[in-house]
């Protein structure tokens, strides 16, 4: 909440969940690493629903919920830069749901371990990732989340 907003942990979070992860992609595509313009490329990014500023309904979460909606426009933004340089590049932002971590608890709806099956599949059909550039994903049932 406001009274605890902490400056460096809000810079701390967009750090970790938005500016390390789009630096890192930007190095490895200055050298090629990940793959030339003809090539299938798909960067996917963990976003959260926390994340989504239209879905927003209690306070607080500045720092987290702030950094995975910075995320998402970067991703947003890097979709749109695929789509000028490399037609099979995609970028797309994945909510993976309300995983049962230390974060959210014994009570949540899905096993880190359905989750990562669940981007697997996503990954693996490249039919249905190239299609979905630019998009904001919910993991399990493959539909589009709202901004």
């Amino acid at each position: 909440y406001i009274k605890e907003f902490s400056s460096s942990s809000v810079m701390n979070c967009c750090m970790i969940n938005a500016v390390g992860p789009m630096e890192l992609t930007g190095k490895l595509l200055r050298h090629e690493l990940l793959a030339s313009q003809d090539e299938n490329l798909t960067v996917l990014a963990l976003s959260s629903w926390l994340g989504s500023i239209s879905t927003k309904t209690f306070a607080g979460h500045y720092g987290y919920a702030g950094s995975k909606a910075l995320m998402n426009m970067f991703i947003k933004g890097l979709a749109l830069e695929f789509s000028k340089i490399a037609p099979h590049w995609t970028a797309v932002a994945l909510n993976p749901g309300w995983m049962s971590t230390d974060m959210g608890g014994e009570n949540a709806d899905f096993t880190p371990h359905q989750v990562a099956i669940a981007i697997y599949d996503i990954v693996q059909d490249q039919t249905f990732i190239q299609s979905q550039n630019g998009k904001f994903l919910n993991t399990m049932d493959r539909t589009e989340h709202p901004w």
